[in-house]
Formats: C-alpha cells, sequence, structure tokens
C-alpha cells in the first residue's frame, strides 16, 4: 500500500496545519507562568486542546471535497481505507505525541496531578473529537460545516457547564487535580465512542467514494 506522503499533506492543509502548535504553545506559556492556579489550565486541556485533536483530520479533506477532488478518487488505484481511516490514524497519532509531552509538563507543574489518569482522560477525549471530525466531514463533506459543528458543542458546553442541553457530555469539567476515580468512566465511554466513530466515518466515507 503506497505511503502516506506527509509532506504533500501538511503542504495541502496550508496554515491551517500551525494552528493546533500554535494552542500547544499557548499551554506551554500557561505552564510557564504557572502560579499555583490551576483550572485555567485544565479549561485550556478540556475545552481547547482536546477539541483540536479534529483540526487536522478535518483538514485532511478540504481538497478532497472543497476542491471536487472526490470527484476523481474512484479512478485511483487505492482502497477506500487508504482515503479513510489509513490516512487519518498518523495525524492522530502526531496529535496524541505531541499531548503525551504536554501533559507531562501539566503533570510536572500542577502539584498533585497524577499523569496516568491525566493522559488517559485527555487522550480518549481526544481521540472521540477528532473522530467525530472524521465522521462529520464524511456525512457533509464540508469542512467549515464540521468545525462549526464541533465549535459549537464546545462552546455550549463550557458556557452551560454540561448542565442544559440533551446531549452526550464528553467533558468531566474538572477544575482541580484528578485521579482514575474521579474520570475513569468518561475516559471508557469516549474511548468506545471514538473507535466506533472511526468506524462509522469510514462507512460513510467508503458510500460516498462507491457512488461517484
Amino acid at each position: 500500500m503506497k505511503k502516506i506522503n506527509f509532506v504533500f499533506e501538511i503542504k495541502s492543509m496550508g496554515w491551517s496545519f500551525f494552528l493546533p502548535l500554535i494552542v500547544f504553545l499557548l499551554l506551554m506559556y500557561q505552564l510557564a507562568t504557572y502560579q499555583g492556579f490551576s483550572l485555567y489550565i485544565y479549561n485550556t486541556i478540556e475545552f481547547l486542546v482536546a477539541p483540536l485533536a479534529c483540526w487536522w483530520i478535518i483538514h485532511l479533506y478540504d481538497e478532497y471535497f472543497e476542491g471536487g477532488l472526490h470527484e476523481l478518487l474512484p479512478s485511483y488505484p487505492l482502497s477506500r481505507w487508504y482515503h479513510g481511516i489509513y490516512r487519518v490514524l498518523p495525524f492522530i497519532l502526531m496529535y496524541v505525541l505531541l499531548l503525551i509531552g504536554s501533559l507531562w509538563m501539566v503533570h510536572s507543574v500542577v502539584e498533585d496531578q497524577d499523569y496516568a489518569p491525566l493522559l488517559v482522560y485527555i487522550g480518549t477525549l481526544s481521540l472521540l473529537f477528532a473522530t467525530v471530525g472524521f465522521l462529520l466531514v464524511a456525512i457533509f463533506r464540508n469542512v467549515m460545516v464540521s468545525i462549526v459543528m464541533i465549535a459549537t458543542y464546545v462552546v455550549t458546553e463550557y458556557l452551560t457547564n454540561g448542565e442544559v442541553m440533551p446531549w452526550y457530555h464528553a467533558m468531566a469539567f474538572v477544575s482541580s487535580p484528578f485521579s482514575f476515580r474521579d474520570v475513569m468512566s468518561k475516559a471508557i465511554v469516549n474511548g468506545g465512542l471514538a473507535g466506533f466513530f472511526l468506524l462509522l466515518g469510514q462507512t460513510v466515507l467508503s458510500m460516498v467514494l462507491t457512488k461517484r
């Protein structure tokens, strides 16, 4: 199977590729200026860093759908898995690697915050947003619509503290150092949903490509 050309994929994203990196730099700045008040760090991670896991995944399909490339894809000698899961997983992994390093710094700076529950909770939350982004862009075939829908969900959750809208609340709304006991159930559900949405996104994308 043909390997993913990372340089080409990154160039095709243009300036959009750098936004998640800027957000991670913002988190690093918060950690560097940490004064013993952890709420703003957790807010940044839950409502900005984790949701941005969908950014690269959605923008991978900018040229596919908005550039009209998807109409030519069925004639390419590549499997539908290549255009879907095989293509998004490396960028999900890249994001997870950024998380691993960043969350280690959070654990090192915020007193009493264990690393393992932090990584499991934020990792599964990020995977959930990445796979939801994959599913949305496969369904709507539009980058902006997919981003706006996720942004609307995140902003609504933040403003209402997850107590108003009758949908699933992916965030645990942590405000202080937490343990596995505090977030494990949420992490398990988020991880399970992430796997489901990944496969569902691949199914939808395969149907789109088959129709062409």
